[in-house]
């Protein structure tokens, strides 16, 4: 008998060890996918299950070609049969599972999926199609969402769709919002308990229409935006706050400047334009409300305008009136994590106002983030509109034409440049000094995002740059078949969340498109990749949606539920299950995040962490 050589058992053992790892890691949450209640949930997923292992399998096979070593060859033959078997397991049980759960119309789960793509086979009576504003955009001033009357029966995923529809536009209500008293609202983000003025503010953008009926809902909003001037006030340049503040910061919370009612100090532009928008809207729905002649509100408003003024000319270090740093003797900003002693890269004067980070949070690579000024000029046009009939203040509304004027000879000047394949574009950031980034990032404000934010864009160039951020011409765009969207650079995301597609960004092309078709495959594709949550998630990997980021995340659940009612007429919101409100008194936060978390046992998260499982709950 042939005996074994030393290192032909050291190298078994090791194909042995790799092959356990890789099928008991790697695979195993394919074959732990819990089954949901919907037939063509489950075939859908098996496909997609499928195409992940087919996919693998082209991978190996490519790999196989190039190994130059006996070994790395014997590595990949056997991982290559594995991928290949479950596979084509795979394929019989969607076969059975076809024949098994044939929808009442005799159609299978593809044949209906493959309906919903193809306009041509949709006759007149299947859908209405009317073009016109959502409530939400009528509010802001938009030109998109546009309203579609689409027949419930046409919703992929009907029932599941519509159950979370509703979960999620109550979502805030339910779980994050916590009213003090008549005149203070705190509404945190999700699986993070501070409130983000961007976040806050995007989470009730859902709930504005009912305001006008709703006292509750009114006096909620009306709330949020107290709570949001006082923060503003309180630093114009920090993007989240605490609750209450924080009595003992630790030496890395002084570090960077956490202190008092500061949760985060990074200085995004993008959040006083969150801001400026809510009180339009809300103005506009409630016009009669006392919050209009509160001092605050204007105060607010006056003191995030000077910061964006100020940082139009950001190399001067030109002081904010009345401003003070936090922890240091400054009038202007510094933030540690940022070059040149916190003031951050070089930049020269374009008309744009300068931010130092982005909506995901993370810093700008060019100081001048294109989105953002974007929303800002937006809403400075609105805010002169405001000026003028609500307030009577015609210097604010000349302050306020003057600084949008500004901004958008910079956007035009500055923020278009040409690209080889796709022509002019607009561009993600600039600096002023030849430095440009042609990308897109999930987060809203984005290029994406362009007329959902009620800027008034160049349709040519704006048709341009969505076909560039569609494409792989985009670095942060990945599609793998059955799923496709935009991704994000988020806390420099490594290889573990590196190629996921966040849901926020497949929702706005949904919002920001006038086809149905493109919005029903959209929410499609949102509703399959939940893990069996029935949650919008932060994002999720494509070929394993049961690896994602985030499982509170109720921003990105505001714009799926706007998503769906941008679809149909028909009311799909159902009602709160907790009442329309809790109206609690004293300090009841940690309660409230504490009931909040028990109702999400099934999905374990840590804060901070992004490496998030779903996992199944007893």
């Amino acid at each position: 008998m042939k005996s074994f050589h030393p290192s032909q058992k050291a190298q078994t053992l090791a194909l042995i060890i790799i092959l356990g790892f890789y099928v008991g890691f790697v695979w195993y949450p394919y074959w732990t996918a819990k089954p949901t209640n919907d037939p063509l949930d489950d075939i859908r997923y098996m496909h997609h299950q499928m195409a992940g292992f087919s996919t693998r399998v082209e991978d190996l096979q490519k790999r196989l070609r190039a190994a130059e070593s006996k070994a790395e060859r014997y590595k990949l033959m056997a991982e290559e049969a594995v991928s290949r078997a479950k596979a084509e397991q795979l394929s019989e049980e969607i076969s059975k599972h076809e024949e098994d759960n044939k929808p009442d119309s005799d159609m299978s789960a593809e044949e209906l999926v493959e309906k919903l793509n193809k306009r041509e086979e949709l006759t007149p009576d299947d859908m209405k199609f009317s073009e016109i504003k959502t409530p939400y955009s009528q509010l802001t001033g938009a030109k998109f969402p546009v309203q579609h009357d689409v027949g419930l029966d046409f919703l992929p995923y009907q029932e599941k769709t519509l159950r979370m529809a509703q979960s999620t536009f109550w979502g805030t209500l339910n779980t994050t919002t916590a009213m003090y008293n008549d005149t203070d609202t705190f509404i945190f983000t999700g699986d993070i308990g501070d409130m983000w003025i961007r976040d806050s503010a995007a989470q009730v953008h859902p709930y504005l229409p009912l305001a006008k009926k709703n006292p509750t809902l009114k006096k909620m909003i009306g709330g949020l935006i107290k709570r949001q001037a006082f923060d503003i006030l309180h630093d114009p340049y920090a993007n989240s706050f605490h609750h209450k503040p924080n009595p003992h910061p630790n030496g890395e919370d002084l570090k960077l400047a956490r202190t008092g009612w500061i949760a985060t100090y990074n200085y995004e532009l993008d959040s006083g334009c969150y801001f400026l928008r809510l009180i339009y809207a809300f103005w506009q729905v409630a016009p009669e409300s006392k919050i209009w002649d509160d001092p605050s509100i204007k105060a607010a408003i006056n003191f995030q305008l000077a910061v964006w003024e100020t940082e139009l000319y950001h190399e001067d270090d030109k002081s904010v009136p009345g401003y003070l740093h936090p922890g240091q003797n400054l009038t202007y900003y510094r933030y540690v994590e940022l070059s040149r002693g916190g003031k951050g890269d070089p930049v020269a004067f374009t008309g744009m106002s300068w931010s130092a980070h982005r909506p995901s949070d993370d810093r700008t690579k060019y100081g001048y983030l294109v989105p953002s000024n974007m929303f800002a000029s937006a809403t400075l046009g609105t805010l002169s509109v405001m000026s003028e009939h609500l307030w009577k203040d015609e210097e604010l509304k000349k302050r306020a034409l003057a600084l949008k004027k500004q901004i958008d000879k910079g956007i035009k000047e500055h923020g278009i440049v040409q690209h080889d394949k796709f022509g002019k574009i607009y561009a993600y950031e600039v600096d002023g000094l030849g430095g440009v980034n042609m990308m897109d990032d999930a987060n809203v404000p984005s290029l994406l995002s362009i007329p959902y934010l009620g800027f008034d864009y160049d349709p040519e160039i704006y048709a341009n740059t969505r076909k560039f951020i569609l494409s792989d011409s985009n670095p942060y765009y990945h599609n793998e078949g059955f799923s496709s969207g935009v991704g994000s650079p988020h806390q420099g995301a490594g290889p573990r969340i590196g190629n996921n597609i966040w849901p926020m960004a497949q929702i706005m092309q949904g919002l920001t498109s006038s086809n149905v078709f493109e919005k029903l495959n959209i929410i499609r594709q949102v509703v399959a990749n939940d893990a069996g949550s029935e949650h919008v998630h932060e994002s999720y990997d494509p070929t394993n949606p049961q690896i994602f980021t985030r499982s509170w995340f109720c921003w990105a659940e505001a714009l799926f539920a706007e998503l769906v009612m941008s679809v149909t007429t028909e009311d799909l919101r159902g009602t709160p299950t907790h009442g329309p409100l809790r109206e609690i008194e004293g300090e009841p936060f940690k309660e409230i995040l504490d009931q909040a978390r028990e109702k999400l046992k099934k999905g374990k998260f840590f804060l901070g962490d992004y490496t998030t499982r779903m996992e199944d709950a007893e």
